[in-house]
């Protein structure tokens, strides 16, 4: 009987002599890494003997001269986000007889909300971010949230359950097109001439602040049910309508010189969203015992093009989920985030002196790789985003894990680098948005 003898493919050494480096997720500590892995079996548990309840906070209420206002949490339950509704009233004025027109950030209106944090006990953030860096958080791990609609009454544009525009008799509008979308669905608004009374444009939006790491593990949930335990929800708007561009901060550009704007009115209204906490410590210790955080890092500047040009430095002692680089070039155009050749190219996770690179991402390639995995064109409708998932790391979003986390207690010197094409309008300045665990010890919610 003829007997087929075939050589081993692997070498001596077998299959682990092919991985030239360690991979993220075996960088994840054991303890860390068997928390995530176990708290499938805890949750059915948990969810037995617990229930996701919702209040609803103090309104925020702002004008531009005031643009910040603290409004306290409830110290009750374990935190898992915020639900928040957004208001906003603008009125245009025209001082002229003949229209004026003026232009719209194509991420207006989350480029007014210049900051949200929450802080327990008056120290350190477990989020804080702005309104754009905010609206890509909520919308990294939710599938196809960034399609494009007319059903807002406009061009293309996010959907209206998202957001929400009137316009009064006095402004007209110029819908944004297929070649340059914008959340709003409107590209600019032409005001008639000496417009006084139906001139206001009345605005409803939403964001969703994540203070753990998702609904199913609960990983970082906060245990404010304690008396010495205190939450500040910070918010903060911006402190001009219209200016010169800059599409992370600037609702308005290109205005009319005639053009005055006022925002009458603006509110905030917050549901806070809270896990009852279970008599037996023992079902949610795993989820309290290391934080979830979510921090923007602004105003970073970029002048060379070229490979590598983009440099950041992440910080240590932290997991690193998810990191979001949101930016505009020197005349404040949102990015091209996918341009090897007038934007951003390719994208490296690098560490050890950038002596380990495990992580090459080709702009092209991973923009076609995302809109698989996210069911929407992130280089599209939502422009100047682009995300480093550590957790894109199964075929379904949503049933993702750890094994792309990147491990800053044991890599040294780990970086972020993007490749800047050499038509980019440098500098460039950008804001990087970080989702990170971080190790800790709180477990103390009684009292």
């Amino acid at each position: 009987m003829p007997v087929s003898i075939q050589s081993n493919p692997y070498g001596p050494a077998g299959a682990t002599a092919q991985q030239p480096v360690t991979p993220m997720g075996g960088l994840t500590p054991a303890d860390i890494q068997a928390i995530v892995e176990q708290l499938t079996p805890i949750q059915a548990r948990f969810r037995q003997a617990s229930t996701f309840l919702k209040t609803d906070l103090n309104q925020a209420a702002f004008t531009l001269a005031a643009p910040q206002v603290v409004t306290n949490g409830s110290s009750v339950g374990l935190a898992v986000r915020l639900i928040t509704e957004w208001n906003a009233v603008i009125t245009v004025v025209n001082g002229a007889t003949a229209a004026e027109v003026f232009s719209l950030s194509p991420l207006f209106p989350w480029n007014m909300i210049a900051n949200t944090q929450v802080s327990i006990n008056g120290g350190a953030a477990t989020f804080s971010a702005g309104g754009v860096a905010t609206l890509a958080q909520m919308l990294r791990k939710r599938k196809g949230c960034v399609d494009s609609y007319t059903s807002g009454g406009y061009g293309l544009a996010i959907s209206p359950a998202l957001l929400r525009i009137t316009l009064g008799a006095s402004l007209t509008p110029t819908n944004a097109t297929i070649a340059a979308p914008k959340l709003s669905g409107i590209a600019s608004i032409s005001v008639a001439g000496s417009a006084t009374a139906t001139n206001t444009m009345t605005l409803t939006w939403y964001t969703i602040e994540n203070l753990v790491l998702d609904k199913d593990s609960l990983l970082g949930a906060l245990p404010l049910q304690n008396q010495s335990t205190s939450v500040q929800v910070i918010r903060r708007i911006v402190t001009a309508l219209a200016g010169t561009r800059n599409d992370l901060s600037m609702p308005f550009y290109t205005a009319g010189a005639d053009l005055t704007f006022t925002l009458t009115s603006c509110t905030a209204d917050t549901t806070y969203e809270f896990a009852s906490v279970p008599a037996d410590p023992n079902l949610y210790a795993p989820m309290v015992r290391n934080s979830f955080q979510i921090i923007e890092q602004t105003n970073n500047v970029v002048t060379p093009t070229g490979a590598a040009a983009l440099r950041y430095n992440v910080p240590s002692n932290m997991y690193l989920v998810a990191a979001h680089i949101l930016g505009v070039d020197t005349n404040g155009l949102a990015l091209n985030a996918f341009s090897a050749a007038g934007g951003l190219g390719n994208m490296m996770l690098a560490y050890n002196a950038q002596t380990v690179t495990p992580v090459l991402l080709h702009g092209g390639r991973q923009r076609a790789d995302q809109f698989l995995t996210y069911g929407h064109d992130m280089g599209y409708q939502f422009q100047g985003w682009r995300l480093w998932d550590g957790e894109d790391t199964s075929d379904t979003i949503n049933a993702s894990d750890n094994m792309g986390w990147l491990d800053t207690y044991s890599a040294a010197n780990p970086q972020i680098l993007v490749d800047v094409g050499v038509g980019a309008a440098v500098p460039l300045n950008y804001n990087l948005l970080r989702e990170a665990v971080i190790a800790g010890a709180v477990t103390q919610v009684g009292g």
